[in-house]
């Protein structure tokens, strides 16, 4: 299977919701810019098909696809069982924000450090965040949810 079509396919169903979003929500969530919004994933695109995915029998996963205009994948009709799942479970999720580039941009740069922490600690400090649904959109707030980490590790340890 060509994974790169399969994901080519998810992002082409929905980008009708894409849009739809977009136009209701006219402004960055964060600093209220109109320019170039876009929409962001608070855990990353992977995250929310990857939960698609564990849902689905593998054998319900689509591995051949049709191609539209541009030669992007697009679901084939016999694939409309998972396609019509893949567009509730998208519509239903809840960690797509909308944002302009800049702000994309400094929360892909909070996102990395937080990932270089963990490799070079063994505190899941990543994990932590996403269990108690925190995610840092400046390097202020990331230095006060570390030190909140660090806190709760200690005291955690302390038992």
């Amino acid at each position: 299977m060509d994974n790169h079509d399969l994901m080519d396919a998810m992002r082409n169903h929905i980008k009708p919701q894409i849009d739809l979003t977009i136009r209701a929500n006219q402004k960055c969530a964060y600093c209220k810019s109109t320019k170039d919004i876009k929409v962001n994933y608070k855990y990353g695109f992977d995250f929310v098909v990857d939960d698609c995915l564990s849902l689905a029998e593998d054998d319900d996963i689509p591995t051949s696809f049709d191609y539209d205009i541009d030669n992007l994948a697009i679901f084939k009709k016999e694939d409309e069982e998972f396609s019509d799942l893949w567009y509730l479970m998208h519509q239903a999720d809840d960690t797509v924000e909308i944002l302009c580039p800049e702000c994309i941009s400094d929360i892909n740069t909070i996102h990395y450090e937080i990932t270089q922490m963990y490799l070079a600690s063994s505190v899941d400090a990543y994990y932590f965040l996403i269990v108690i649904g925190v995610v840092p959109h400046n390097f202020d707030e990331l230095n006060n949810l570390l030190l909140v980490v660090v806190v709760v590790v200690d005291i955690l340890l302390a038992f």
